[in-house]
């Protein structure tokens, strides 16, 4: 095995959960005031004919072969076990099927959003007597955790410094948050309720209806909290529909609602769905506090069923709860409720979001892309749902 730095002094930095590989390989290579490529040099050793683990573009993770994990867990003290529990890529393939030996490493672009952990509670794991400045926690995106409900923050996804969305003036995102985690612990199919919310709210967004004055509200306030002179620069990220969102989310979750969608023939599910959708307008309305929403929901169902290729989300999730109500099995109960129109998805990347919500030239990103407002938690790709395309 190679020469590796000394060990002596104060204990590795123990890696947070969740935590991407590359991020707790660079906080343990802070210590000893070397680059991570260079610390994985020292400890895996030089690869004949391939230059090992070159320069990492910032964000990247990095896969370890077996033999590589092995060295580096026994390293910096820690068990495989533990390594592969708090490391979520730790003990994966390598993501392009490439894999050239047990000590092989490779820099990749993850293929799971990510954000930069909260930095006051995140301080013990970065605090070390060795580093001038506490490093930042690079974590993927689980379930919720990417609002801190103590610091009152949106994180956000930088590599070298922690970011964040000060949330103080936004109670109304922290109120969603608490009712996201909630949803989360009590509704078992509450990622593909999310998942399909994302959608629905999604289709109302790109609509720009005229009664809509909460969004751009949100959008203004956020802007001139980011210091920012146009507020389209940050219309598409999700922290504005958010409690939208998750009361979409609450109510695709509820099974009581699905259960008053009435029971059709195949020949009567279109009269069916349509009485039903009015219910289900009037809900929603309630819900997000859109008086006005019913019309407009009712005339988006029209123009769909006008235009074929052009799926309304919610009028096709009716459809599925309709279908579902005489599905022989649960497995096919499921896969009729959450099987989205491909064509209903919004678009995965932040700048084709601001395009589509912005009638004219397409407003810079240049300053969100800095800020890290276009990565983190977003609007789930098509990976988070089951997609039909249309015939």
């Amino acid at each position: 095995m190679p020469t590796t730095p000394s060990v002596q002094g104060a204990a590795s930095p123990r890696p947070v959960a969740g935590e991407l590989t590359a991020s707790w390989l660079s906080r343990l290579a802070a210590v000893y005031r070397l680059p991570a490529r260079d610390l994985l040099r020292a400890i895996t050793g030089p690869l004949p004919g391939r230059p090992l683990a070159a320069i990492p573009a910032p964000g990247r993770e990095v896969y370890l072969g077996p033999k590589a994990r092995q060295r580096l867990a026994l390293f910096a003290g820690i068990r495989q076990e533990d390594l592969g529990r708090r490391l979520p890529a730790a003990a994966h393939a390598h993501p392009l099927g490439t894999d050239r030996g047990p000590l092989w490493t490779d820099w990749y672009v993850p293929h799971r959003p990510w954000h930069t952990a909260c930095g006051p509670c995140s301080r013990r794991h970065t605090r070390h007597p060795r580093l001038a400045r506490p490093t930042p926690v690079l974590v993927y995106v689980t379930g919720a955790r990417h609002i801190c409900q103590r610091h009152r923050r949106w994180l956000l996804a930088t590599w070298d410094t922690p970011s964040f969305i000060d949330l103080t003036h936004f109670p109304e995102i922290l109120n969603a948050h608490r009712r996201h985690m909630r949803l989360l612990r009590e509704r078992p199919d509450a990622n593909d309720a999310l998942a399909y919310a994302c959608a629905v709210v999604w289709s109302w967004q790109s609509a720009a209806w005229p009664e809509e004055h909460l969004w751009p509200r949100r959008t203004a306030a956020l802007a001139r909290l980011l210091g920012l002179d146009n507020p389209l620069e940050v219309a598409a990220h999700p922290l504005i529909p958010y409690p939208e969102t998750i009361a979409v989310a609450e109510f695709l979750a509820t099974p009581a609602w699905r259960h008053q969608v009435p029971h059709a023939s195949p020949r009567a599910r279109t009269r069916a769905s349509t009485q039903a959708a009015g219910t289900v307008h009037a809900e929603l309305a309630h819900r997000t506090g859109r008086p006005w929403l019913p019309q407009r929901l009712a005339e988006a169902a029209r123009a769909c069923g006008r235009r074929r290729g052009l799926p309304d989300p919610l009028q096709h999730w009716l459809d599925g709860c309709i279908r579902a109500r005489a599905a022989p099995s649960t497995a096919t109960n499921r896969a009729l409720l959450w099987t989205l129109p491909s064509m209903a998805q919004a678009p995965e990347h932040y700048d084709d979001r601001t395009g589509l919500l912005h009638h004219g030239p397409r407003p810079s990103s240049t300053r969100a892309h800095a800020l890290g407002l276009t990565g983190g938690w977003h609007v789930p790709t098509e990976r988070s749902l089951r997609l039909t395309t249309p015939p």
